[in-house]
């Protein structure tokens, strides 16, 4: 998947979001799985903007390698 520049400059310089990618990066396919049911029923009854906004992000990095993806970025951008 290719990210978008601003995206991946927020997500660089965003401690926090960092911080959830490289958790998200780190784990083997049965971890995301068991997240993913987790972060689901949080989600489950929330409407907020915010709350879908959060789901939407969670739900990107869940999908196949995008967390590993969206770290190799934020590394390269982060080293020059």
């Amino acid at each position: 998947m290719t990210f978008d520049k601003e995206f991946v400059e927020k997500c660089a310089y965003d401690p926090e979001l960092r911080k959830i990618i490289y958790a998200i990066a780190g784990m083997k396919e049965e971890e995301k799985m068991k997240f993913r049911k987790k972060m689901r029923l949080y989600f489950l009854n929330k409407s907020s903007v915010e709350d879908r906004k959060a789901m939407e992000f969670y739900e990107l990095l869940l999908k196949e390698n995008n967390a590993i993806e969206l770290k190799k970025c934020i590394e390269g951008l982060r080293s020059g």
